[in-house]
């Protein structure tokens, strides 16, 4: 089997190489990386690993986020060109995590239940978070320890940017991610969550986990949200509900700064040890025993 994963990054610096070394450790083939632009040194760390490891590098100078399309097309490149058997659609801040056997495990153990007819694996994904006050420098991978055990029903706010949330966005039960097979392919969708194929598709899930470590610090918060906020703003495709979170965390930070805009997104320290004695909070320390 032939594993491909498929990686769209921007200003990343603090985590890419993170990623690529441990997706390599854990069974996948090759990577190919789409750069949309980094400014931060990414790109060159990029450079460098594909030197040396199965990475592939693109770039791609648009502004407006369209990642479905960017995404389907490293997923076309990955069949095509690399004669993908599978795919995994990544973000550099998610880790797939099979418990210690390769991630192609997960996959021969649901063609073997469900048959060669399987087309698209659905994954669990786990948001992992620190206290937005917590003072601690440590490497963001020994704060993020954090997650909701029971998080809260997605609901989108009446109005977006201004309504108030009863719990801090990456609390929520947010949507999965998807291994797809590669035969019939016809696209992913926004977010990596779906996919498209040209007949019935097919799916199942699994045990495989995904780890989510979306604000790891205060300047890579600011980064990625002034990022994503006017990549969807330059955006005219998509409707306005795409990407609803992003506009939101963005339209908070320019308005009101940066408390207003990280308090919506990850919950206080006292939050979350209040949180703690009635369950509704966990620690999970996997990723510090294998990031470090």
């Amino acid at each position: 089997m032939n594993l491909v994963m498929t990686l769209l990054v921007r200003d990343e610096i603090d985590i890419v190489k993170q990623n690529i070394d441990f997706h390599l450790a854990q069974g996948v083939d090759h990577i190919i990386v789409t750069d949309n632009g980094s400014i931060d040194g990414t790109r060159e760390i990029l450079a460098d690993l594909s030197k040396t490891q199965p990475v592939t590098v693109l770039d791609e100078p648009g502004r407006d986020y369209s990642q479905w399309k960017w995404v389907t097309r490293m997923a076309h490149m990955a069949r095509d060109e690399m004669a993908a058997d599978w795919i995994l659609p990544n973000d550099a801040d998610e880790f797939w995590w099979n418990g210690g056997a390769p991630i192609k495990e997960a996959i021969r153990s649901k063609l073997e239940v469900v048959g060669i007819s399987l087309h698209v694996i659905h994954c669990s994904r786990r948001n992992m978070f620190f206290g937005h006050d917590d003072p601690s420098d440590a490497p963001w991978q020994r704060r993020l320890i954090y997650y909701a055990t029971k998080p809260k029903p997605v609901q989108l706010p009446k109005d977006v940017l201004r309504s108030p949330r009863d719990v801090p966005h990456f609390c929520c039960d947010l949507p999965g991610k998807v291994l797809v097979k590669s035969s019939g392919l016809m696209g992913i969708a926004q977010g990596n969550h779906a996919a498209q194929f040209d007949g019935e598709v097919r799916s199942a899930g699994c045990d495989l986990l995904v780890y989510h470590f979306p604000v790891r610090s205060k300047v890579q918060f600011v980064s990625s949200i002034l990022n994503g906020g006017e990549s969807y703003q330059n955006n005219n495709d998509l409707p306005k509900q795409a990407g609803w979170h992003k506009r939101r965390l963005y339209w908070k930070y320019k308005k009101n700064g940066l408390v207003d805009a990280i308090s919506d997104a990850i919950p206080s320290m006292q939050r979350i040890k209040s949180d703690m004695q009635t369950g509704l909070v966990s620690r999970d320390t996997t990723m510090v025993e294998l990031l470090g």
